[in-house]
């Protein structure tokens, strides 16, 4: 009565070897669909090297030729966010590298009992890599005349030009 359980432990110990041998059948239901999911090239190329089934090493090496194409397109984009974002910074870094410099004259003339004062302003503003430059000039006169009731007359006249040039060549 001993040797009968003897052989269903044997049966136990052997089950793990015929489950095994079970798996690759469960392999060969692959489809194009579980493929495309697997983003690793590696885990295809060992699939590929474990499976003789043609049907299957074909959709494998499809699978690998998408996840090529799929990777090779997301580097594509992913270069032109890359570009486009050193773009924004060196635009960025462009008008950082600007110098501005201003010049003010200043003249008053005394006629007894008026007084005139013109003013000339120019702002330069240069980038420094000198490819933009923009001129703001800006007039300003004021007259003041002291009636003889004791009194002030205040007038002023400003006038503002700008020009901004940007070198061409660049």
């Amino acid at each position: 009565a001993e040797q009968p359980q003897q052989t269903s432990q044997q049966i136990e110990v052997f089950l793990p070897s015929t489950s095994e041998k079970v798996e690759p059948e469960k392999k060969a239901k692959l489809t194009a669909e579980e493929l495309r999911t697997i983003e690793d090239e590696d885990v295809l190329d060992k699939m590929l090297d474990k499976t003789t089934d043609f049907e299957e090493r074909r959709l494998i090496r499809t699978a690998m030729r998408e996840l090529r194409q799929r990777k090779r397109e997301q580097r594509e984009k992913e270069r032109e966010q890359r570009l486009q974002e050193l773009k924004n910074k060196e635009k960025e870094a462009r008008l950082a590298r600007s110098t501005e410099t201003s010049l003010r004259q200043s003249e008053t003339i005394n006629h007894g009992n008026a007084v005139s004062t013109v003013t000339k302003t120019q702002t330069l503003v240069q980038s420094n890599d000198g490819s933009r430059s923009s001129r703001t000039t800006t007039m300003e006169a004021s007259y003041m005349k002291r009636s003889e009731n004791g009194g002030t007359v205040v007038q002023t006249k400003s006038a503002s030009y700008s020009s901004t040039s940007k070198k061409v060549g660049r």
